[in-house]
């Protein structure tokens, strides 16, 4: 599995860590950080895969690309740089 990068969120907060790692079937990876939350329940993680990231940088591409908003050219250019994919053939 190609991971791009993992999600880190809680209550207060959301941490992206970028990974850009293949994990081979049968091994694991460990990915944490040290995170506010008001509740200890709140606390998750989100795996994008890389062909996830690829759809969604195709998604942001294929968009009005002179009306992106900040949030979305930012999400753009740090998913290109995870995955290395700068064009969409």
């Amino acid at each position: 599995m190609r991971v791009s990068e993992v999600i880190l969120k809680s209550d207060m907060e959301e941490k992206v860590l970028g990974v850009n790692k293949t994990i081979v079937k049968g091994n694991c990876s460990i990915y944490g950080a040290t995170m506010k939350a008001k509740d200890g329940g709140t606390l998750g993680a989100e795996m994008i895969e890389r062909d996830e990231a690829i759809k969604r940088i195709h998604e942001l591409v294929e968009g009005d690309n002179k009306n992106m908003s900040k949030k979305d050219r930012s999400e753009l250019v740090r998913l290109q740089v995870i995955t290395g994919v700068y064009r969409i053939p």
